[in-house]
């Protein structure tokens, strides 16, 4: 029985990697003749340079920039035998680099990140694969604009570094003509910019928006869209799926850099082999930190499921915790839902043990699963 396990990182517990680790040690407890192929994997969030060291001769170089606050860090970044660079902005301007009390998309922005692309650029970078998923963020991709020459101006004139907070105050934009560069965004959803669905709506709360400051800041970004409609001449992007990702980090390089936006769990797949594997397994695992509406958009598990669904395979998802109703994720092509919660229904218990639940889910997936994958 061949068994392939790709999940993604339970965010705040355990990587990629220790989520298949652990499933494997228990599949293999209840039936050691089971056949296990691990495939470490992200969504184009946190995680996604592991795959990609995994999966593609690359070299790390590392660069000082500034986080979503401003503060001095050090990242790094991947240059391929080409000279293709791949960047994960979740390293520069992500969620995960701020304290609880410190998240707040109206103060955060993604000037971090332009200076990355900068230093990638100034290094003879031609092609430039950019990863979005997992952002402190919500301005739209402005701040990292601000880090590679386009102006912001407010209604006096005066210059704006902009932040998820001061969209509003953009008046006027400036931006330099001539690039001999091309990027390529990967986002980790295929929202839209704006409206009931798009990035504030979708993203904001979760990155430290009080209810409050929701609707200020989808207010921002539709008057940002606007400003960047009449100056720049580009109609229409915030509506393009994917153009939410990341805090709208996706729209800001259509409209700056003229990107193309794609989503990334295929092109991950392609570079580690999942659809080979797909093909070859009897059963599919895959799975994430919370099963929930977000998953619904684009993210790995749904992407999974779908590969499955085309081989016609087993899919099974396993979670610290599902939101989504049976028919949400059956709709999507998966058999069954394995949550931790289920089995230690306090949250700070499951998280603290989560490798040992994931061991028994491993033991009950093998002993429904494994000895008839046609269960």
């Amino acid at each position: 029985m061949k068994v392939l396990a790709v999940c993604d990182k339970f965010k705040g517990s355990l990587s990629s990697v220790q989520v298949n680790h652990f499933l494997e040690k228990g599949i293999l407890l209840k039936n050691g003749k089971s056949e296990i192929l691990s495939i470490p994997m992200a969504d184009g969030g946190e995680g996604t340079s592991e795959v990609l060291l995994a999966s593609v001769k690359v070299q790390k170089r590392y660069v000082d920039t500034i986080d979503p606050l401003g503060r001095k860090i050090t990242a790094w970044y991947l240059v391929g035998e080409k000279g293709e660079v791949y960047i994960e902005s979740a390293m520069i301007c992500g969620l995960s680099l701020l304290k609880a009390g410190e998240k707040d998309p109206k103060l955060t922005h993604s000037g971090g990140l332009g200076i990355v692309l900068r230093n990638a650029v100034q290094g003879g970078a031609k092609t430039i694969h950019l990863f979005l998923g997992g952002s402190a963020t919500n301005d739209g991709g402005a701040g990292m604009a601000k880090e590679l020459e386009v102006i912001f101006y407010d209604k006096n004139g005066a210059e704006i570094y902009p932040a998820g907070g001061n969209l509003k105050e953009v008046e006027r934009i400036k931006k330099p003509e001539n690039r001999d560069y091309h990027i390529h965004v990967w986002t980790d959803t295929n929202i839209v910019l704006t409206g009931d669905s798009g990035a504030s709506h979708m993203y904001a709360q979760q990155k430290g928006a009080k209810e409050g400051d929701v609707e200020d800041l989808e207010k921002g970004m539709v008057h940002f869209t606007k400003v960047v409609e009449r100056d720049l001449h580009k109609k229409g992007e915030h509506l393009i799926p994917g153009a939410g990702a990341a805090g709208g980090l996706a729209y800001g390089c259509m409209v700056f850099f003229d990107a193309s936006v794609d989503l990334a769990s295929p092109f991950l797949f392609r570079l580690a082999g999942v659809e080979k594997a797909l093909e070859e397994c009897d059963v599919v695992i895959t799975g994430e930190g919370s099963l929930d509406r977000q998953s619904l958009t684009g993210k790995l598990v749904s992407q999974i499921a779908v590969g499955a669904k085309k081989y016609h395979k087993k899919c099974i998802a396993v979670c610290g915790q599902n939101k989504l109703s049976e028919n949400e994720w059956s709709d999507l092509g998966i058999s069954e839902v394995f949550a931790i919660i289920s089995i230690q229904p306090d949250v700070n218990r499951a998280v603290s043990g989560a490798e040992e639940y994931l061991v028994q889910i491993g033991q009950e997936i093998a002993e429904r699963y494994t000895k008839n994958p046609k269960v």
